[in-house]
Parts: C-alpha cells; structure tokens; sequence
C-alpha cells in the first residue's frame, strides 16, 4: 500500500514539472527556434516568429495548411495565434523594451505549450478548438491571454460586483497556479452563492492525452484518440461534496455545458454556472463595441423581470433544487409535446 502512494506521488510530481517552468524543455520547439533564430538569441519580434511559423505550417503540418483557405486566411490563423497565445510571462526581464507586447521569447513558447500541448501538434490544438466553431461559444472572443489575479477581478467586478454576480460574468485566461506553479487555462468567474454572497473563482481546464487501446486479435495500428479538456467540479454528494472530471472533445462544448446548453460530451443538462461573457480586447475592437456604455455585451432583448417571490426562491435554491426544478420543467414539457403530437393523430 506504501508503494502505490509512493508511485502515485512521483508520478504526480512528474505531471507538475511538465506543466511549470519558463524554461524552453520541448524538443520540437527547441528544434525550430535553432534553426530560425540560433541558439542564443532569447527574444524575437512577433513578425519575425510569425514569418517562421507560417513556413513552418506550410513544411510540416500540411494537414492544417490545406483547410486554411487561401493565402491571406493562412497567414491571418497564424497571426492570430502568435498574436494571442504566445505571451511573454515576465516582461521586466526586458525593462527597456516599450512596446514587450510585439516580441516573442522562448519562455512564451513554453508557456503555451504547458496549456495547449507540444510543439508538434500546438497549432492543431488551436485551429480545432479556436478556429473550428459548430456553436455560438467562440472561446477565442472570451480569452484576456495571460491576465493577472487583480486584472480580472477588476473585469470580472465591471464596477458593480453585485450587478456583476448576478449577471455571472467570465472569461478565459492562462495562469499560474500559486501553489503548484503549474501553467493553466481557467474560466474565472464571478457569481451568487446562498445569502447572495459574491463568489470568485478560477476553474482549471486542463488538456489531456489519452492513448489509444489496441483491440484484441486485430493487428492494425489503433486510431489515435484526440486530447480532451477535462474539467473537475464539486458536485453534492450525501452528506458531503465530491470531485467530478468530464472531459469535453472541444474547448466550446464545456463553455456550453456550463452555460447550461446540452452538450455532445454530456448528454444531461447542468445548471447555469456562467451567463455573461467579457469580450478581450480584441472582439471589441473588432466588434467596434462601445465600452463606455454600462455593458460591453452586444445589446439583446431585455429580458421580462421576474416576480420578487419567485426570484427569492430561486436565490436560496441549491444546486440539487435547481436541478431537480428544471428537470421537472423539461419532463413537462415533453409531456406538452407529446399530447399535442397524440392529438394531431387523432384528428
């Protein structure tokens, strides 16, 4: 029995030195920075890495370079992607460079592999998870990068941390873990817990690999299993609460799942834990939204407002009541549903 802790712990600590560190450890990326920048050289522009990387796509991943359309769309993912997933995570080691924003270095890289996988497949990872979109959950509009703990609380607050609560706003964002130093993608939000007390919180989304099961008596070479994002929560138990980890195939399925939608990864439907997205930087600039208004949503229909008595219900409901709530709503109706259709055929 002390053995198996004893393994466990190690291969714990192993999981942690993959993912922590600004050290550039990954072999592939390693490879491509020497032979485009040389060994010594620490910092590139963005230009420059976008070039190379463009070259690189083109060489090596022609899987990804003939969906990408025509010239001008190939060079736009791969800008896009050395514009907003490569972040440098400690600019003062270059205080004299102003504009740190527009430069690449080798510990940005490595950051983005800890979060989005290794250099041989990063930028599969990014055009099936950014790019591929089949909802309206478009996770790139909602990542701030590499934001720090006061930044997003100050987004996620917008000035009113009540209203703001109340509306569960969130984002996407990269962070360190100060206990574990391991390099993260979380969805921080902000929400009401029972006596409407505010709560903040920082949910990992953690890519995982899984290795592909060879079939018994069949010789052939098993197909290769995509990552996943495995997402853990507390979920109510009897008496206590537990962990729960649901991996999701695309970055956009777990955002609709906490949205409450039905998801191909989850074939029930969960509570609303998320409402109000906070657009980065970039969706409003291209959106051309105005920020000085009191919401930087795009305007949609006000929605009816709810009987005080039935909006005190719903503010000291648990977890377990809502769910049981809408559950009961749904059977109702596919109850409606289906004495309509027994009608129509009896006419």
């Amino acid at each position: 029995m002390q053995k198996k802790s004893l393994k466990k712990l190690k291969r714990k600590k192993k999981i942690a030195k993959v993912r922590s560190g600004i050290e550039l450890v990954d072999k592939g990326a390693k490879k491509f920075w020497r032979k485009n920048f040389g060994k010594e050289k620490e910092i590139v522009t963005n230009a420059d890495f976008s070039e190379k990387v463009y070259h690189h796509i083109r060489e090596n991943r022609i899987q990804i370079y003939g969906k990408l359309g025509e010239d001008p769309d190939r060079k736009k993912f791969v800008d896009t992607c050395c514009e907003r997933f490569f972040i440098i995570p400690d600019p003062s080691k270059y205080p004299d460079n102003k504009d740190i924003h527009n430069f690449i270095d080798k510990s940005a890289v490595q950051y983005a592999i800890h979060v989005f996988g290794p250099w041989i497949q990063i930028f599969t990872m990014f055009y099936n998870h950014f790019f591929i979109l089949t909802t309206d959950s478009h996770p790139l509009d909602v990542f701030h990068g590499m934001l720090s703990d006061e930044e997003t609380k100050k987004k996620l607050d917008k000035g009113n941390n009540k209203k703001s609560s109340k509306k569960m706003r969130y984002l996407l964002r990269i962070r360190e873990d100060p206990e574990d130093k391991n390099i993260n993608l979380v969805i921080s939000t902000i929400s009401r817990g029972r006596k409407k007390k505010i709560i903040y919180e920082d949910d990992k989304i953690i890519r995982k690999k899984f290795k592909a099961k060879q079939k018994k008596n069949d010789d052939s070479i098993p197909e290769p299993i995509p990552p996943k994002w495995a997402f853990t929560e507390k979920v109510a138990g009897v008496g206590n609460y537990t962990d729960q980890t649901t991996y999701f195939e695309k970055l956009e399925n777990l955002l609709q799942y906490l949205l409450g939608n039905y998801t191909e990864d989850v074939k029930s439907r969960s509570t609303e834990k998320i409402k109000t997205a906070i657009w980065s930087d970039d969706y409003i600039k291209a959106k051309e939204i105005d920020v000085t208004k009191d919401s930087s949503e795009p305007r949609s229909e006000e929605e009816p407002k709810p009987m005080m008595k039935t909006m005190a219900i719903e503010e000291e409901e648990t977890d377990e009541e809502t769910l049981a709530r809408l559950e009961k709503e749904e059977e109702a109706e596919m109850k409606r549903i289906t004495d309509l259709e027994g009608e129509k055929k009896e006419n």
